[in-house]
């Protein structure tokens, strides 16, 4: 049986001196948790259909949104990103393990493991992405209102640059390799195979770029944000829009110290769920298995059930998306069905999310509309 990632192809593997003395050693781990390794394979069905389906949801209604502004454009291309990584990262997990065996030949077999780490880090980048975006909305309000198409596909493409060049090792050492369970068996399957003396970089690379480091950047923007938040309502939020005369500034001053404080709690809200679940799902995943690489813990079944929630962040984002629009994916539910009982009020069904709300700060202050 087989693994779906670089990462966890190595880890499986007990690191002896040869690299090809590594494969024979991990059957015997698999068929002495076969429960444990079923229960696994359950866990990745679930996450591929949910993943599948929640994201597909997703893309549907900001689909259906032609208006959308710049904070549902870079919503839409994480739910993208985590669609493939559905189709492209998990599907070949279900496939791999429901066939156990590889048919599709050498090519195949690099260009579905090169992929399959491309939409994973796709995923974790579309995610700083989207961080980035915001700090730069809230920072430079003026300024992100005058960003067009060009900076928002600059970014998703240098996302999408990024996950393309990390992924290119298991472009190179996916291999077909024989000899599962034993040598007698000549029943190919694909599988990643590194050099001995390039294991632990490339395991210590893999947790680097795909959780620690994106880990840091989401968490440093959205602590920006915050005590951008906390900074301009002490400062009562000084405007600089011409529209807005001293009157209408001096009766709000009040009533936006309240305001301030509500969009700070809502974003640092946002921010420890954002964060909590990015290292919720992958902090595991990425912990055990360098604990594993040196030996501090010992190779047993809890390992399989770990690695089967590695891609859960891909289900967990749209889940986050949804739960925070709830209340407005019903309010416009309610809307459109008394528009169709008569009314000629005719209301167009959106989705949005809390990231690409306007605050309610700057509702009352046009010069911090940053979408």
């Amino acid at each position: 049986m087989k693994n779906w990632s670089a990462i966890s192809e190595v880890v499986t593997m007990t690191f002896t001196d040869n690299a090809t003395e590594l494969v024979p050693n991990r059957p015997e781990t698999y068929s002495d948790h076969k429960l444990i390794w079923n229960i696994a394979t359950a866990i990745i069905c679930v996450e591929f259909v949910c993943a599948f389906i929640l994201n597909a949801i997703v893309i549907g209604l900001l689909k259906r949104n032609k208006k959308r502004n710049r904070m549902s454009f870079f919503v839409l291309h994480l739910a993208i990103s985590d669609f493939l990584m559905a189709v492209f990262y998990i599907f070949p997990v279900v496939i791999d393990r429901l066939l156990d065996v590889w048919l599709a030949g050498l090519f195949m077999c690099k260009l579905i493991k090169y992929l399959s780490l491309v939409v994973c880090f796709a995923s974790t980048y579309m995610l700083v992405v989207l961080s980035v975006d915001r700090l730069y909305a809230i920072a430079r309000p003026l300024s992100a209102t005058k960003r067009g198409m060009f900076y928002k596909w600059t970014l998703v493409i240098i996302a999408w640059v990024i996950a393309a060049m990390l992924g290119i090792y298991d472009l190179v050492f996916a291999k077909i390799v024989t000899g599962i369970p034993t040598p007698a068996h000549d029943i190919p399957f694909c599988e990643i195979i590194y050099p001995d003396n390039m294991t632990k970089p490339l395991i210590l690379l893999f947790a680097s770029t795909n959780m620690f480091v994106p880990a840091v950047l989401i968490g440093a923007c959205y602590t920006t944000i915050v005590l951008i938040l906390w900074r301009r309502g002490r400062q009562g939020i000084p405007l600089s829009n011409p529209d807005v005369d001293s009157y209408t500034t001096n009766s709000r001053l009040k009533s936006d110290s309240g305001i301030i404080h509500r969009a700070k709690i809502k974003t640092i809200k946002i921010t420890f769920v954002v964060v909590s679940v990015f290292i919720a799902c992958w902090g595991p995943f990425t912990f055990y298995s360098i604990l594993l690489l040196y030996h501090l813990v010992p190779m047993n079944g809890s390992f399989f059930i770990v690695m089967s929630l590695a891609p859960l962040n891909s289900v967990a984002n749209p889940v986050v998306f949804l739960l925070f629009n709830y209340r407005t994916l019903c309010e416009r539910k309610r809307k459109n069905r008394y528009d169709h009982n008569g009314t000629t009020t005719t209301t167009k069904t959106t989705f949005t999310t809390y990231l690409q709300k306007d605050s309610d700060w700057s509702k009352n202050y046009p010069m911090s509309r940053v979408h």
